[in-house]
């Protein structure tokens, strides 16, 4: 496991916040994705702080839940 990989670990963990590009590196998801659904008002919540935009992990947890299908 890299640095990287392991301070990404430890915000999880604690529910820090997160950057888009964090958010992409954990989610395997294009950062232009998350850009798109925030523009969209369809992502999950998030926080502006003057320019930059953060996400609390737990919010996108729920936020990825409530998209799962039911598959039978």
């Amino acid at each position: 496991m890299t640095t990287a990989q392991s301070t990404l670990e430890s915000k999880i963990q604690s529910n820090m916040i997160i950057s888009t590009k964090e958010l992409a590196d954990l989610t395997k998801l294009n950062k232009r994705f998350w850009e798109t659904k925030r523009s969209h008002g369809d992502g999950p919540p998030y926080i502006r702080l003057d320019r930059s935009v953060r996400y609390f992990w737990q919010d996108v947890e729920d936020w990825l839940n409530q998209k799962k299908e039911n598959i039978k």
